[in-house]
């Protein structure tokens, strides 16, 4: 059949347009899939690195300021770390972004600040931490020897265990029916226990664990039920050898009195060491110089109490330390090397703590405030003290530096009126 020539090509087929839109989509969505999978895929292989990164140096510092401490016999307390370079380390790591790492000297961590160099986590003598956004930080543990023993009491059941100054690191090492009243532990070369004061119905008694390192210490009983309300242990363990504690009876006229005693961990025969012509408390064992520290209020008219102290060879005779006129002068805690005393100081109603020098008697740090009740611990290096404050009515650990004059209250640690320094 003939076509005329200039005249119009026959119809075509039209194909729908959807179809072709919809693989053309698909071909686009697939192409983003692969690239963010691909993306991701770079972007975690190189954050891994990064926080690898971060580790080692975080871990080559910290090794760096545990090798300063036992080369200078001291504590490096210094929040800037670039006093490390030269003398500890030759070339000190900085972090990704060419800073100096932090060091929270009084917890022992090290902090890297995170690519935006806010800070985001509490480090005392630092400025508060921003609270915007998750924290970025990367914390990194310095081995110090601040561990921290409290009894977190959960009704009739008293949970002691042990952690880290800022709350961290807990474990559970027994659980006892009773109310946990106050606790003095201690590691040492032939030693590594805590003493426990437990009141169990009327009866109050001296328990001891007496390997905290064991995998499920086991309490063991030091006092005889009912014979007296035997309160505020004191360990004396170069040797295994004693426990120190006030007890006043069960009742009488006398159950409001106190003695300080002492009981042997071999037979768990108990001597009394002070006259009973007065209310005698509170003692602490000083093991340097051998001193047992101690409240006191002789005769039978009352007064105000004092502190004193006896060696632990001659308890018969002694020494009137501290006394201030109109005051009562309780909990004492002799450093570790016996350098400094703390202790609470109560007049019309109110409970301060001082720090003492005891050669110059120069008081060293004070603060308002304080717990009643409160004991005092004292840190293994004799730099910082553990007390009790009073925060909406409760009780809180507190921790403070005496020299630097730093007070931090750990958010990590519970309310409780029963906790010790444990000293290595």
């Amino acid at each position: 059949m003939a076509v005329a020539i200039g005249s119009a090509p026959p119809d075509r087929e039209t194909k729908p347009i959807g179809p072709r839109i919809i693989k053309l989509f698909l071909i686009i969505v697939g192409v983003l899939c692969i690239y963010f999978l691909f993306y991701d895929f770079v972007k975690n292989i190189f954050m891994g690195a990064r926080y690898s990164r971060i580790t080692n140096d975080l871990n080559e510092v910290a090794k760096a300021i545990e090798r300063f401490q036992l080369e200078k016999g001291k504590p490096f307390e210094e929040s800037n770390v670039d006093q490390l370079q030269g003398t500890i380390l030759q070339n000190l790591p900085r972090d990704p972004e060419g800073r100096s790492y932090l060091y929270d000297w009084f917890y022992g961590r090290l902090v890297y600040l995170g690519p935006d160099g806010v800070l985001q986590t509490l480090v005392p003598g630092q400025s508060s931490p921003s609270e915007d956004g998750e924290s970025d930080d990367v914390i990194h543990p310095v081995k110090v020897l601040d561990r921290i023993v409290y009894a977190l009491q959960e009704g009739p059941v008293a949970h002691v265990q042990i952690g880290t100054a800022d709350g961290s690191s807990l474990k559970n090492l027994v659980d006892t029916q009773g109310q946990v009243l106050s606790l003095a532990g201690l590691t040492a070369q032939d030693a590594n226990l805590v003493a426990i004061s437990v009141k169990r119905r009327d009866a109050i008694e001296i328990d001891i664990l007496p390997d905290i390192s064991a995998d499920s210490p086991q309490l063991e009983t030091m006092t005889k039920k009912g014979s007296t309300k035997d309160e505020w242990p004191a360990l004396y363990a170069p040797k295994n050898e004693w426990i120190y504690y006030q007890g006043s009876p069960i009742s009488g006229k006398d159950s409001n009195r106190h003695d300080i005693y002492r009981i042997s961990y071999k037979d768990k025969i108990a001597t009394k060491l002070t006259p009973g012509d007065g209310d005698y408390i509170q003692p602490t064992a000083e093991l340097k110089n051998k001193w047992i520290w101690y409240s006191g209020r002789p005769g039978e008219s009352g007064g105000n109490y004092a502190l004193y102290r006896f060696q632990l060879t001659n308890y018969s005779t002694p020494e009137k330390v501290i006394v201030l006129p109109g005051s009562d002068v309780k909990a004492p805690a002799p450093s570790p090397n016996g350098n400094y005393v703390a202790y609470l100081v109560t007049s019309s109603g109110r409970t301060r703590l001082e720090v003492r020098d005891v050669k110059g008697r120069e008081i060293l740090f004070t603060k308002d405030d304080v717990w009643p009740g409160s004991r005092i611990v004292w840190s293994p290096d004799e730099r910082k003290i553990g007390y009790l404050t009073q925060v909406q009515g409760s009780p809180r650990i507190t921790l403070s530096h005496v020299m630097k004059k730093i007070t931090v209250i750990p958010p990590g640690l519970p309310s409780t009126v029963a906790f010790t320094w444990l000293h290595e």
